[in-house]
């Protein structure tokens, strides 16, 4: 008999609230539960400061929950981190060259400088950097600094890469190219990733699974899976519809924020 995999994320009952000056608190998630299953590709949509942005902090072991539960399996691997977080900003080192940037997320692991180089060498490669390593971030392209973002990241070998709206602030030839980019890695090295966007298209492109975070507390109020087989055709009309239409059911008046 098959043995079913445990979720490497299990969140129960979450809650996030911040303390008022003058008494009392404001929650921004309640309620909140999630499972993520090992090398599954999840996207997160909601409306802007429905605090997408804060459970992946919370993930990240950024922000600690007031309440609930999280289960975390990530794997415990010498030398690695369990999880890793790419910004909607790649927010690079201006003092550093682009592979002593990739190196700084390696410095605490136990790695020799020699273990750094090398490791950081070879994301840099992955993602298409080699000749630039030893230039300064002003002298990449935004697309390009974004790319450096996501080698840091991957450089710690983690279990569980979070995506803070990585696109977000690219134009849109240099967008589809990244997506791209994070598809091909991703089947590479079956790390899960969840990832939040505003774009639904975007979503249903890349995403095993749609889910909706909404409602004031926030809480996930729809979960939609992407069945469309891959390689997926980009901006498949039928399938972003019935997304849209069935996460807009789900978030009412909200839903104009998606």
């Amino acid at each position: 008999m098959a043995t079913l995999t445990p979720p490497i994320i299990e969140i129960t009952g979450l809650k996030l609230a911040y303390p008022q000056p003058g008494g009392g608190e404001t929650v921004v998630l309640e309620k909140l539960d999630l499972t993520l299953n090992r090398g599954e590709f999840v996207a997160i949509v909601g409306a802007s400061g429905v605090g997408k942005s804060t459970l992946l902090r919370i993930l990240a072991d950024l922000s600690k929950p007031s309440a609930g539960t999280v289960v975390s399996r990530l794997a415990a691997r010498p030398k690695s981190r369990p999880s890793a977080l790419v910004f909607q900003e790649a927010r690079l080192l201006p003092w550093r060259r682009i592979l002593g940037n990739v190196m700084f997320g390696l410095e605490g692991l136990g790695l020799s400088k020699d273990e750094q180089r090398a490791r950081a060498e070879a994301v840099l490669d992955l993602v298409g950097l080699t000749e630039f390593k030893t230039r300064w971030p002003y002298q990449l392209s935004g697309g390009q600094r974004q790319r450096v973002g996501l080698a840091r990241a991957l450089a710690v070998e983690p279990d569980l890469l979070l995506l803070d709206e990585p696109f977000g602030a690219l134009d849109a030839i240099t967008r589809a190219q990244l997506q791209d980019e994070v598809l091909r890695l991703w089947k590479a090295s079956g790390t899960t990733i969840l990832m939040v966007t505003h774009d639904i298209d975007e979503a249903v492109y890349l995403a095993d699974r749609v889910i909706l975070l909404g409602g004031k507390p926030a809480q996930i109020t729809a979960s939609h899976p992407i069945l469309d087989p891959r390689p997926r055709q980009r901006g498949a009309a039928a399938t972003i519809d019935r997304v849209r239409a069935d996460l807009g059911r789900a978030m009412g008046a909200e839903g104009e924020g998606i």
